[in-house]
């Protein structure tokens, strides 16, 4: 398994992650995951993170998994 990540400082070093995107990337990231997770905390500087764009950049049969605290999606 290839383990990448997201984070909003990727120059630095996160074990076992085998490549880290930037926050202006996470579309690219999402694309080549067959599983996204989602451990952020919920607060503004991730509110509506995760919009139907997002979504639509995941490959037909990824899974998404939410396990941070809140929610990270538009209601509507």
């Amino acid at each position: 398994m290839q383990v990448i990540g997201v984070r909003r400082h990727p120059d630095r070093d996160s074990d076992p992650v085998q490549r880290v995107y930037g926050p202006q990337q996470l579309p690219d990231a999402m694309a080549a995951a067959d599983y996204v997770i989602a451990a952020l905390p919920g607060d503004a500087a991730t509110a509506n993170m995760f919009d139907r764009d997002l979504f639509a950049a995941m490959k037909p049969g990824a899974y998404f998994y939410n396990v941070g605290r809140g929610g990270h999606r538009r209601r509507t």
